[in-house]
């Protein structure tokens, strides 16, 4: 399935990466989707997840920041702040 988006002119230098961290957040969606997503978590739990994923992300990036690992960290980050969008949108 293919997704459209309108980039604004001023966002045309990130078109690739930001094309990449989407692409990348999909990915880690699709991996993780045999987990139940916390979707109909309180706002505080999911924050509390999201907090994890950065301390992970930390963690990574401390060990070694060239390890592709990190970037992996850094599209759940992406996505538990999706699960926030998700979860507001539908309050």
């Amino acid at each position: 399935m293919k997704m459209v988006i309108d980039l604004p002119e001023e966002l045309a230098p990130m078109e690739d990466d930001l094309i990449r961290f989407i692409e990348g957040m999909v990915f880690k969606l699709a991996a993780n989707s045999h987990k139940s997503t916390p979707t109909t978590d309180d706002i505080p739990k999911i924050t509390e997840k999201l907090i994890g994923e950065v301390g992970e992300f930390v963690r990574q990036y401390m060990e070694d920041p060239h390890d592709p690992n990190a970037e992996l960290e850094s599209f759940d980050i992406g996505n538990f702040a999706f699960l926030l969008y998700i979860t507001l949108q539908r309050m």
